[in-house]
């Protein structure tokens, strides 16, 4: 009964130990969807948000990450640039944008603890990433040359939707809503909950949308309704 018992407390304690290294290796977001999410075979949308020096980042991690995620059967929407920060702090400025598509949740572990991966961000000196994920899709195929990406932190007491406001405004914009997604950090912080996309066919279309009166009065009531609230124009 003795030795058995300590089997068991042995088994258990290299269990543990197994999985806290596979919640190290791959942290606890990725681990959740490749291992626990009961919608890990669903589709998932992957923003990575970038820093870095501009050349080698475009040939040595942009273009191959689309290649990768090819290879693997998922789909590359788009590579943008940021153009305006119109709600933010220096944390939020990103100067690159990448948003692709897996076939399947638990196969974003398997590409972002991939080697091909792992030395795409070894070889750039400075490399900074801030990855959101959502089960969401979008509400076109084919994305518009520029876009408003909304980042939300909702304060913990509201109730109403934040931005009512700005989605009501979108109709007659000249742009579409092409995403509006409860969204996962995969690695970052602050951890933004929400993330609202509107593609533009130009970004003077979209900052003169933007910079309107009533926009303006919508975006600081959607500021003031929000723990964390970001606003930034991208452009292929």
């Amino acid at each position: 009964m003795g030795k058995g018992f300590s089997i068991l407390i042995t088994l258990a304690v290299g269990i543990a130990a197994l999985v806290g290294g596979v919640l190290w290796w791959i942290g606890p977001s990725l681990a959740h969807l490749a291992f626990v999410d009961d919608r890990r075979a669903d589709p998932y949308l992957v923003a990575e948000f970038l820093r870095g020096p501009v050349e080698p980042l475009q040939t040595r991690y942009i273009a191959p990450l689309q290649q990768l995620v090819t290879s693997e059967g998922g789909q590359s929407l788009a590579a943008y640039q940021l153009q305006y920060v119109a709600n933010g702090q220096t944390r939020d400025e990103w100067p690159r944008l990448v948003f692709y598509r897996i076939p399947h949740a638990r196969d974003v572990a398997q590409i972002m603890t991939s080697s091909p991966y792992g030395l795409m961000q070894d070889s750039i000196t400075g490399l900074q990433a801030m990855r959101l994920g959502s089960y969401a899709n979008s509400a076109h195929d084919e994305w518009q040359n520029t876009l408003l990406i909304f980042l939300v932190i909702a304060r913990e007491s509201t109730q109403l939707d934040p931005l009512t406001g700005l989605l009501a405004a979108a109709t007659g914009s000249g742009g579409r809503v092409v995403l509006d997604a409860q969204i996962d950090p995969l690695d970052a912080e602050p951890p933004w909950q929400r993330m609202l996309v509107m593609d533009f066919p130009s970004d003077k279309v979209a900052l003169d949308w933007l910079n309107s009166t009533a926009i303006g009065i919508e975006r600081d009531l959607t500021s003031s309704a929000n723990r964390d609230f970001a606003v930034m124009l991208y452009k292929r």
